[in-house]
């Protein structure tokens, strides 16, 4: 028998999610997590990817816990396709590529979790989920440089725990 260890095992879940297994026992069978990934809250009661993973399909919130599963699990994000540094006027931005068909639909819908990587602090904080159309990003990536700044130079918000 082989063993194989978490990332390897997120990283097949990851390519056969696209084929529709999915993951049932969530991270019962995967503590090793080298990276937290947090949400930012800019004001109390207020969490932006909550509230957009909340109105999301079944489909859509599968692929986004099977990448952040994938990200938080992998020591190298650099490494991963599907992890992306934004740059010009977003540098300092990170999304997560997001491609999923989803049944009733013809076209592939392009969802882009944006963040800031902080790979000293081994955190990934969550700002805000877009939907990328062609080279536009809604909501526009101007609200993720807001939520940015607001929270590394006017200590506004918070950041807690993402749950799973």
């Amino acid at each position: 028998m082989a063993l194989v260890t978490c990332p390897e095992v997120c990283n097949i879940a990851f390519r056969k999610s696209r084929e529709n297994v999915i993951l049932h026992n969530g991270l019962d069978w995967c503590t090793m997590l080298f990276w937290r990934v947090m949400d930012y809250w800019p004001e109390p009661g207020v969490n932006l990817i909550g509230d957009w993973y909340d109105l999301q399909e079944d489909d859509v919130r599968a692929e986004f816990d099977v990448a952040l599963l994938i990200l938080s699990s992998n020591e190298d994000w650099i490494k991963i396709p599907e992890f992306n540094p934004l740059r010009g006027k977003n540098a300092g931005l990170y999304e997560i590529l997001i491609d999923i068909r989803l049944p009733r639909e013809k076209k592939k819908r392009h969802f882009r979790p944006i963040g800031i990587w902080r790979p000293d602090s081994r955190d990934f904080i969550l700002l805000l989920a877009c939907e990328k159309r062609g080279k536009n990003y809604d909501p526009p990536l101007d609200k993720a440089l807001e939520y940015k700044a607001d929270w590394e130079q006017h200590e506004k918000g918070e950041i807690r725990e993402h749950n799973f």
